[in-house]
Order: structure tokens, then sequence, then C-alpha cells
């Protein structure tokens, strides 16, 4: 026992005198101040202590980081890291435990440690396709406030929305809605702010968007009645006969028969978007078919063109399976032209000795992404080829 509480008393000296040597280095000999400053600073800095993330002799990692960058900042924010699990959507830079990315681990002349003069100019440094766009700027967006409608980390909703698009609409506007907008559907899940508006910014005054649809140029009467009841989806046939025939096919994308089906995924009124789309087509697809997008979004190996899902899809309707616009080799062969002619044989006549079905480009690969090096299914070395060459 004796010798037991001789070794704990070494063991406390060694400890007490390391705080001490670690407390008595200072790092600023070398490293300027003014480099780790601001008006709000990072707790460890503020309190003189970068030994708590940096090892002041040797380490493993970049900058003498104790832990990998990706696993420091969760050592203390650990209810943070608890976001990437719960929600659905997960801001990429967050997915990727890359902090860096939008916080200074040292000090910041904004809250959060935000990179950047405020918060927007921080965001714009990725999503550099909304710098200087707009005439006219949403007031939130022109001051740099995107917390005001989106969550920087997480959401259960598409583009980090912390609600739904009309509900973040009328927490501002709600007066407004009904003063400007006579006749105007008072139910906030009738009301569809973004079919005219762009939150962003627009070219156009009250942030309309800049494409109109050609009957809404030309007044609602073409449209809706005087009862005001909701055009069905029978209106947009009357222009567009076409896309009848095509939603007729056996694998359709009316959505909504009874009902105006075509709203789903165009604007009636406005857009910023080729044929009236609401969003970008990704987002726009997403919207519903989220399990899909989910599956491959993190993926290491995806379709170059996978937001472009009209690439491969009929978006209306199509007599093949998943809506594909021709059958599933061909539409593969429309881009991968000696695919099946030099490699593997795929069609008529070469079945899948599993189920003996024919086979084609998807039996072994995954178009949208995988893992897998080429979009296979599993590792082409050798684990995909015994699915079906058991004896060789």
């Amino acid at each position: 026992m004796r010798i037991l509480r001789m070794m704990l008393f070494v063991f406390l000296l060694i400890l007490i005198n390391s705080t001490i040597a670690l407390a008595d280095i200072n790092c600023y000999k070398c490293h300027d101040k003014k480099d780790f400053s601001g008006r709000y600073g990072h707790q460890p800095v503020v309190k003189g202590a970068c030994y708590e993330c940096h090892s002041p002799h040797v380490a493993k990692y970049k900058n003498l980081l104790r832990v990998k960058e990706t696993e420091l900042c969760f050592q203390c924010h650990s209810k943070v890291k608890k976001e990437q699990v719960d929600k659905k959507v997960v801001h990429p830079p967050f997915a990727e435990s890359n902090c860096v990315a939008c916080h200074n681990p040292h000090g910041s002349s904004n809250k959060g440690l935000l990179t950047g003069s405020n918060q927007g100019e921080g965001c714009l440094n990725c999503h550099k396709d909304l710098v200087d766009k707009y005439k006219i700027k949403h007031p939130p967006f022109a001051e740099g406030d995107c917390g005001a409608c989106h969550n920087a980390h997480s959401s259960d909703r598409i583009q980090l929305l912390i609600d739904e698009p009309d509900k973040l609409c009328v927490s501002c506007h709600d007066g407004e809605i009904s003063s400007s907008h006579k006749g105007f559907p008072v139910k906030v899940k009738e009301r569809a702010c973004l079919t005219c508006h762009n939150p962003h910014g627009s070219d156009r005054p009250s942030l309309v968007r800049n494409v109109l649809h050609e009957a809404y140029k030309d007044g609602c009467s073409e449209c809706h009645d005087k009862a005001g009841a909701t055009p069905g989806f029978e209106k947009c046939l009357e222009c567009h006969d076409e896309i009848g025939e095509k939603i007729n096919n056996i694998h359709s994308h009316q959505t909504n028969k009874s009902g105006n089906g075509c709203i789903n995924c165009h604007s009636p009124h406005a857009s910023d978007y080729e044929n009236l789309l609401r969003n970008r087509q990704e987002q726009v697809c997403r919207k519903c078919h989220f399990d899909t997008w989910a599956n491959y979004v993190d993926k290491p190996f995806q379709h170059p063109d996978r937001g472009i899902c009209s690439n491969c899809h009929g978006i209306h309707g199509s007599g093949n399976l998943a809506m594909l616009k021709s059958d599933g080799n061909a539409t593969c062969e429309g881009c991968h032209e000696t695919q099946g002619k030099f490699t593997h044989p795929v069609g008529d006549g070469v079945l899948d000795p599993r189920n003996g079905q024919t086979m084609t480009c998807v039996t072994c690969h995954y178009p949208h992404g995988t893992v897998y090096e080429h979009n296979l299914k599993l590792s082409g070395s050798m684990e995909l080829c015994i699915q079906c060459h058991k004896n060789y």
C-alpha cells in the first residue's frame, strides 16, 4: 500500500509540473496575437490554453493538433455532433466535420466564431452563384442574415430551412399579404409565396422572379375564373397538349389527377429556372424522391450529371421502368456508346443466372452513386463477379 501511495504521489507531481510547464509557454513569442483575436474569442484562446487543442512540441496531425481536426471540435461540442445523425439534411461541411470551413477556431468579429465580416459573407465563400446576382435583394440576404431562414448545420427540410417556406414568409410579411394580394388564399398552406417571389433577390420589384409565365403576364383571368377556384390539371393541358400524351404513358409523373399536379414541380406564375421549375431540377426532384437522394448524396462515386434528372428520365411520363427515356441499356448507351460491345455483354439473350432476367447496365451498376468505382454495386475486383460466376 505504501508503494502504491508513493507511485500516486509521483504521478501527481509529474502532472502538476507538466501543467505548470504548459502554462508557462507563451505561444505569442512566435505567433502574432492579432491573428488570434477578435470581438468573439474561442474559450481556449481566451484562457491562453492553446494546449487544449495543440501540442506544444510534436503531433501526428497538421498544425500540431492533438487529435484529428474532424474529431477535435466535437470533444467539447458533443451536442452539435448529434445534429449530424438526427436530421435528414446535413450541410456538407458539417457532414464532413469540416468546422473551419465556416468557423474561425481562434477568434472572429461574428458570433459563433463565423468567418467573414458577417454570416452571409462566410456562406458566399461557397455559394458563389448568389454573389451580386440581384439588383433588388431581400433584406435578410442583403444583410448577410442567412440564419433568418436557414439552419447552418442540419434540418429536416430541403435547403436547410428552419420552417416551411410559406410559414417563414408569413412570420414577417403577414399583413402585407392580405393588403397586396386581394382574393389570394388565406390559408398558409395555399399561399405558395415562392411561386412568384425569390427569397434572396430579383431584378423585378417585390422580388418577383425574373421569368414570367406567358399567361401570368397577360393577367390572372386566363387561368382563374371569377369564382376564385384553383385551376385544375386540365387547364394546363389547354396550352400544353403535348404533355398530355406523355403523362398517358404506363409510368406517369402525373401526381394528382383530381387536382393540379403540374404545380408540384412548376410555378404557374414566375420562376428563375427553365420551364418554370420551382427550383433547380435536383431540388425539385428530391422534394419527393428524398430517399433516393439520401442514398447517394454522400457516396464518393456519383454520376456526373446526377443533378439533371431529365438527362435520363422522362420527366412527365415514359413507357419504361423508372420513367427512363428509353430502355435501361439504351439510356446508358446514349453516353457510354461502347459499353456492352467490348466489355461484359448485356441485352437480349444475356440472362442473369440468379433470376433469369435480362442483364442490363443496372445489374452491376447503380447509376446515381455508390462507394465503389464506376458506380458498381459491389467491389469490381472479385466480390461483384462471383455473384454470378460462382464456378470460376
